[in-house]
């Protein structure tokens, strides 16, 4: 067996995963497919967490509704 990584700069997230059915071959390429692309989810969806985590958000009041609005400050 080898090591097997992502890119996470060039990590794609995809809604479905293909898996190995009975009339394929059991060759490496068919078998890694699908947990190559679970790890591309999973790098992505960190590559997300990540961004989210480092949102700022600031609080202002606005006096014209009386309320306090919250602003997010992508850097």
């Amino acid at each position: 067996m080898k090591k097997y990584t992502v890119d996470p700069k060039t990590a794609v997230y995809s809604d479905s995963i293909e898996i190995t059915e009975t009339t394929d071959t059991n060759h490496a390429d068919n078998i890694n497919q699908a947990p190559k692309q679970l790890m591309a989810n999973t790098a992505e969806n960190h590559r997300r967490i990540v961004a989210i985590e480092n949102r700022k958000v600031q609080a202002v009041y606005d006096t014209t509704d009386g309320g306090l609005n919250f602003i997010v400050k992508e850097d």
